[in-house]
C-alpha cells in the first residue's frame, strides 16, 4: 500500500492491487474510489491527470531554477515514462530532480542531461566506483564547481527577486 498524507487531516492510500484509492479524513471516516466502478472516460482522464501532475512535479525544483533546468527535469521524467521506466523512478535517492553536479557538467561542457549522466556513469565504471562517488569527484573539479557556484548564485538572485524583499529597506527600518 502506498500511503501519502496530502493534508494534516487527509490520508490517501493506493490499494496494493491498484484497484483504487482510499481517502481517510481524521475523525470523519473513509471513502474509497474503485477503478472498476468508474466510467472508462473517467479512468482515462484520471490517468492523464496523474500523468500531468507527475511530469509537472518533476519541475518543482529549488526557488530560482531556470526554465532550462525545469525543462530538463520535465524531459527526463517524460523520457523515463516513455521508455517504460518505473513510475517512481528518479536519480539516486528517489528524486526526479536533476543533481546539481549534472547541471554543472551540462553548463561547463555544453552537454545535454543525457550526455552529462553518461559521462558520470562512464567515469564511475572506468574507475570502479559508485555513481555517487563519481558525482562527488566531478563536483569537486574546479570547472564544474565554478559552474555550480554560478547556478546557485543565479537561483539565489532569482529567489530574492521573487521574494520582493529589499535589504536596504530592512536596514532603514532598523534606523527608525
Amino acid at each position: 500500500m502506498a500511503t501519502k498524507k496530502t493534508e494534516r487531516t487527509i490520508t490517501t492510500t493506493i490499494a496494493e492491487d491498484h484497484s483504487g484509492v482510499t481517502f481517510e479524513v481524521a475523525g470523519q471516516g473513509k471513502v474509497e474510489v474503485l477503478l472498476a466502478n468508474m466510467s472508462p472516460e473517467s479512468r482515462v482522464y484520471a490517468s492523464l491527470f496523474g500523468l500531468q501532475r507527475k511530469v509537472v512535479n518533476a519541475a518543482a525544483l529549488d526557488a530560482g531554477a531556470t526554465p532550462a533546468e525545469k525543462f530538463a527535469a520535465i524531459k527526463a521524467a517524460a523520457e523515463s515514462l516513455n521508455g517504460g521506466g518505473d513510475w517512481n523512478r528518479g536519480r539516486e535517492g528517489g528524486s526526479s530532480r536533476i543533481d546539481i553536479v549534472i547541471l554543472g557538467i551540462m553548463r561547463h561542457y555544453g552537454n545535454t542531461q543525457e550526455q552529462a549522466e553518461a559521462t558520470v556513469d562512464k567515469y564511475a565504471a572506468k574507475k570502479g566506483i559508485t555513481r555517487k562517488e563519481s558525482l562527488k569527484l566531478w563536483g569537486s573539479t574546479e570547472q564544474v564547481a565554478k559552474a555550480i557556484v554560478d547556478i546557485k548564485a543565479e537561483r539565489a538572485a532569482a529567489a530574492a527577486k521573487n521574494a520582493d524583499v529589499d535589504a536596504d529597506a530592512m536596514m532603514d527600518e532598523l534606523d527608525d
